[in-house]
């Protein structure tokens, strides 16, 4: 900076202009360098953050449905594991009448229907 300092006395001084051919050329080139700079890289890096906008929302939207489908499988894989390892209660005695009779009522629903869904009233 001293230096281009120095040197822009010295043509005020003498009146001389270094490199003045140039100038045009130069300022030409610092034109375009700065239009470059100030319009184009702009758009350049918006358009990478809006592709990356895209990409991360992408990425989080998989990785929260695998999140979702591991979840399951390991919730089921340990309902599997505690069907085979709990045993039902198994009771001799027989059931009350009042059980008997609800459920001879619901096996002759289910033969009047004749689908073997489930029966709701309403």
């Amino acid at each position: 900076m001293a230096a281009l300092l120095g040197l822009k006395r010295w043509e005020m001084q003498t009146g001389r202009v270094v490199l003045s051919a140039w100038r045009p050329q130069v300022g030409a080139l610092a034109h375009r360098a700065l239009g470059w700079v100030e319009y184009t890289l702009p758009a350049i890096l918006r358009h990478w953050l809006a592709e990356g906008e895209a990409f991360a929302r992408n990425f989080l939207h998989r990785l929260s449905a695998l999140i979702v489908v591991l979840t399951e499988r390991g919730l089921e894989w340990l309902l599997r594991v505690l069907r085979r390892s709990t045993a039902v209660p198994r009771n001799d005695t027989e059931a009350s009448a009042f059980l008997r009779e609800v459920s001879a009522h619901k096996a002759e629903l289910l033969r009047n229907s004749g689908t073997r869904e489930a029966i709701y009233e309403e």
